[in-house]
């Protein structure tokens, strides 16, 4: 699963997304659990104004951008450390809506994911609270 950083930019631009954000957003790979052993399989992007949930293709590829997540519609996020593989990614927005995501640590074949993470939890996007 593993593309260049550069892509992503792109098809942010292709998909409508302002070139000036595209060029400042952070992007991490997550999964989601769906039921024994399958996984849903996903690119989160942090940009200053929102986030948005970007559907991996079975072999890899972007899909379609699922959900937009505008910055007022999000209470707060916060990662949690997890024993070995990574952190818990939850999501709280101000319908009380919750979204749990999981992300590792490193990614085989994307370098940048580790950076990448490594600036999310760095980065006090919206101002909010980062437990």
């Amino acid at each position: 699963m593993g593309f260049k950083y550069e892509a992503i930019k792109a098809y942010l631009i292709d998909q409508g997304v302002d070139s000036s954000l595209a060029e400042t957003m952070h992007a991490i790979y997550a999964t989601q659990r769906l039921g024994g052993t399958a996984n849903a399989y996903f690119l989160i992007v942090f940009t200053e104004t929102e986030v948005l949930i970007i559907s991996l293709t079975l072999l890899g590829k972007l899909g379609d951008i699922i959900a937009k997540f505008p910055e007022e519609t999000i209470k707060s996020y916060q990662f949690k450390k997890r024993l070995f593989i990574g952190y818990k990614l939850r999501i709280f927005l101000n319908d009380g809506r919750e979204l749990d995501f999981n992300v590792n640590k490193m990614m085989i074949g994307a370098g940048w994911h580790k950076t990448e993470l490594q600036s999310i939890l760095e980065t006090n996007y919206y101002n909010k609270n980062i437990k």
